[in-house]
């Protein structure tokens, strides 16, 4: 009968889900990842996370699942409009507080500075300033040419004015508590970032996928928080011992999944990660591949050591940046009132009391760039701050702990007796008529490894050569000391980018339309950092004809995750005539997790898909987590969650701007009476 293998089955998955997920899998690692000449050799410890058996508990409450749902829908369209940034100059700021709780004979002032220090490693990890980065852009990226790292315009600030009453914080004190919460969830701590500590968890941490920012947060186990030392009971055990458990669990706040999905075929909902089976631990090596593809094992929402993941990709800092915006505007609009240095960040504030004099300094933000750099030297030149008395610069070669500080009143100064080849931050402050502000966010710059000033510049000349009806070979001049290159394009008249990375000086662009014209732009990374695009150059696809494989309208892909019941599920798409265009399914049974994708090129207009279930129980969730997506340039722009009844209906239209979802209805899923298998 389908009552009994509906039930066994969903205690199979269950079972693998709960075993999977505890604290004492010591799993094997696989080989040791070579990194900058070492290997590592921590013991067999898998990295845990709680985040799967944590999310299954959330959405089985109606209320969170609906919330979570019109989440998505918004990052939907709010990913739609992603476009690519040429650098960050005004990072929005998000309030933190830090919670330990049910710690004994801790020192309140050290855990201040444990978790200054892992605030610290947020920054740098998710704004891709971290100093092991640089195993990204010296070695790994040239295994993942269509890969790029991620930069998010995020800085995390622990809040420091205005707190709830009642936890024994004054004006000026760090967001920092000790024993006075319990749980992972405290209304009194809405508009915050949350982050509780506790030994004992049961895992390394967990946090909701997609954290709402109403008193709720990210849970981190006491051994697993922060680095070096630690503050008694709360001190990070190798291999987990650099404050990338956070990292990870911020990254699921932040709606990112662990980066593997549900294995081959079904990913992560993040179109630049390649597919991957499952979760690697240890330090892999970087021929490590599945699903037909090398693994990005390095990034921070796979399961490796600590010491051997130092990305997100920028296709997870898009999606990041655009949960940010569509759903933790509860956060970012309480900065200024939690953060004092929060107007220097955010570009708030105003300037219209006493003619701006003092409020101009304060929340100008300074800008800055690196040039004239050497083997042993490098000048740093920052923007000029209205009423400026004097700044404040101060640097370190990465990786050290004491700071060099320089007092000057000049905008510009050269830094002389540098180490060759070597990575330096730096941070710079200014001194207004009413105080010092605070210093901004942590910049890099690498020294050269001969005596010689750098000639790394943007390229000066390019070319496209092997142009087809979908692709197009684009070539540039080599520029000396780069580290890689860049380039992003786009069908003229629209707005969107698709960016690429190459380690050589040149790509060949794949996915395209026949017969369209294309833009694109070209930048360098130098040792200083990226350089400005160059000016649009443009090339034409050539039509489609002679049996080509060129699309005349716009590339659309529709992909469904089936579930138990196979032959239920039948879907279509149908035009503005009401001719159908294509259809899927009814497939097999007993392919539950099974994705089957068809790619379509439809001519301009709009559309209307349908995805019926033959039984009127959806394909979500009594007998498998089903879904239907709908794919256009990379994004997903429109889709059922498959919790419906008979029907989800989806209507979207495609033209030159690409393709948008316009309406969406389906009918409300109702108990049904299960079925015997004769039926």
């Amino acid at each position: 009968m389908k009552t009994y293998a509906k039930f066994w089955l969903l205690i199979f998955v269950l079972g693998i889900t709960f075993t999977s997920c505890q604290k004492d899998d010591t799993t094997a690692d696989l080989d040791d990842q070579i990194t900058s000449g070492e290997v590592d050799d921590y013991s067999n410890h898998k990295r845990t996370c709680g985040h799967d058996h944590h999310m299954e508990a959330l959405m089985a409450n109606p209320e969170f699942r609906a919330k979570h749902e019109a989440k998505l829908e918004k990052l939907t369209k709010e990913l739609y409009y992603v476009e690519s940034r040429s650098g960050c100059t005004t990072p929005k700021v998000i309030p933190v507080a830090i919670h330990f709780q049910n710690i004994n004979n801790a020192s309140i002032a050290c855990l201040r500075t444990l978790a200054q220090q892992q605030v610290d490693i947020l920054n740098a990890d998710f704004g891709g300033t971290n100093s092991d980065i640089s195993t990204w852009n010296n070695t790994a990226s040239s295994y993942y040419p269509d890969v790029e790292n991620g930069e998010a315009c995020l800085r995390f600030c622990i809040a420091d004015k205005n707190h709830p009453s009642g936890f024994g914080l004054n004006n000026g004190d760090p967001a920092v508590t000790l024993n006075k919460t319990t749980g992972d969830n405290n209304p009194q701590w809405s508009g915050y970032l949350n982050f509780y500590v506790r030994p004992n968890t049961g895992y390394l941490g967990y946090a909701p996928l997609g954290g709402s920012g109403n008193g709720d947060g990210v849970v981190i186990d006491a051994a697993a928080f922060g680095t070096g030392n630690g503050c008694g009971q709360v001190s990070a055990d190798a291999p987990y011992n650099l404050g990338r458990t956070v990292t990870h669990e911020l990254g699921h706040y932040l709606l990112l999944d662990h980066i593997w999905g549900n294995g081959c075929n079904s990913d992560d909902e993040v179109a630049d990660t390649p597919d991957q089976a499952s979760d690697y631990s240890g330090c892999p090596n970087f021929s490590s591949t599945s699903c037909g593809s090398r693994d990005l094992h390095m990034n921070y929402m796979d399961y490796t050591n600590d010491a051997c993941m130092y990305m997100f990709s920028a296709g997870q800092i898009d999606r990041v940046e655009a949960y940010v915006n569509s759903s933790l505007s509860n956060l970012t609009n309480n900065a200024a009132n939690k953060c004092s240095d929060a107007g220097s960040s955010t570009g708030t504030g105003g300037g219209t009391g006493g003619g701006g004099t003092t409020n101009s300094c304060e929340i100008t933000a300074i800008t800055s760039n690196v040039t004239n750099i050497s083997a042993t030297q490098a000048r740093i030149n920052w923007n000029a701050i209205p009423n400026a008395v004097a700044h404040k610069l101060r640097y370190r070669k990465s990786g050290t702990t004491a700071w060099t500080e320089i007092l000057t009143t000049q905008n510009t100064y050269l830094l002389t007796g540098l180490s060759a080849a070597s990575t330096y931050q730096y941070q710079l402050r200014t001194q207004c008529p009413i105080g010092w502000t605070p210093y901004n966010s942590t910049a890099t710059f690498i020294t050269l490894t001969g005596g010689t000033t750098s000639s790394c510049i943007k390229p000066t000349t390019s070319s496209v050569t092997n142009i087809t009806t979908n692709s197009a070979k684009v070539g540039w001049n080599a520029v000396p000391s780069a580290i890689q290159y860049r380039i992003r394009y786009r069908r003229a008249g629209t707005t969107s980018w698709t960016v690429k990375n190459s380690p050589t000086n040149s790509i060949v662009l794949t996915g395209l339309q026949a017969g369209k014209n294309y833009q694109y732009q070209l930048r360098t990374k130098c040792p200083a950092g990226w350089t400005g695009f160059t000016s649009n150059e443009n090339f034409t696809t050539t039509n489609s004809g002679g049996g080509t494989n060129g699309c005349n309208g716009v590339d659309v892909r529709v992909k469904v995750k089936l579930d138990y019941y196979g032959s239920e599920t039948t879907w279509e798409v149908i035009n503005e005539n009401y001719n159908t265009v294509a259809t899927g399914g009814p497939y097999q049974d007993n392919q539950e997790g099974a994705v089957k994708t068809k790619d379509l090129c439809l001519p301009e207009g709009c559309y209307t898909l349908y995805i019926d279930d033959a039984y009127g129980d959806g394909i979500c969730c009594d007998y498998g987590n089903g879904f239907l997506k709908i794919i256009s340039a990379g994004q997903v722009i429109g889709e059922s969650d498959g919790y419906f009844g008979y029907y989800d209906v989806i209507d979207f239209c495609v033209d030159e701007e690409g393709a948008r979802v316009t309406d969406q209805r389906k009918d409300t899923k109702a108990a049904k009476p299960l079925k015997t298998m004769s039926e």
